[in-house]
């Protein structure tokens, strides 16, 4: 009877033991099923057949306040995966590029051992870094004094990625498989649709 109790006992200390390292260490073996769509639209304003400037660098912001940790792990999956010269993740300057993440749902269901989610992001891009415009149902494309000379470009859209992964994998891991496919569903649409349309 005291060997069995011995048992339960050691199974029961390995279980506490994994819960902490299950919620904090960033691992996993495990095998998903990840879908990723997208709807963005690109406005573009040329002034008197102005060519839209090259981007060297962009910056971007992510927001979700009920989602703060995946948040965290998108800005980093972005500054991984946009392939634009210099990324920073910091407020919007004027007449620089700026792209604005906002994540609008995120149902996350993890477990060790099954763990399933459905993220949708409202995506936002303005050439001239103003964001005022991404919430208005009609985008008016109009220079305001100061603004460059160059082409205008501006694009909005959601992003969605719906995943189901079985498996051991680890809770930090698993925000983090999030944030790279919505990462690189984002970077594959800005630059067919909005960097390479408009050299």
């Amino acid at each position: 009877m005291s060997v069995k109790r011995a048992i339960i006992g050691v199974g029961l200390g390995l279980l506490l033991l994994s819960i902490p390292l299950l919620l904090l260490v960033n691992f996993h073996l495990a095998s998903s099923r990840t879908e990723t769509a997208h709807s963005f639209s690109v406005y573009r304003a040329r002034p008197d057949g102005a060519a839209p400037a090259a981007v060297a660098s962009l910056a971007y912001g992510v927001n979700g306040d009920e989602a703060e940790t995946l948040a965290a792990a998108l800005s980093t999956a972005l500054s991984e995966e946009l392939s634009v010269g210099q990324t920073a993740a910091r407020p919007a300057e004027p007449g620089h590029p700026y792209l604005l993440v906002e994540i609008e749902q995120a149902d996350v269901r993890w477990t060790p051992v099954w763990a399933a989610a459905e993220v949708v992001a409202r995506v936002s891009y303005a050439s001239t870094g103003d964001m005022v415009w991404r919430h208005q149902e009609t985008v008016i494309m109009s220079r305001q004094e100061g603004d460059p000379v160059d082409a205008v470009v501006k694009a909005r859209g959601d992003f969605e990625v719906d995943d189901e992964s079985w498996g051991l994998l680890s809770r930090p891991a698993y925000y983090d498989r999030l944030a790279d496919a919505l990462a690189a569903e984002i970077e594959k649409a800005l630059q067919t649709q909005v960097l390479q349309a408009s050299s």
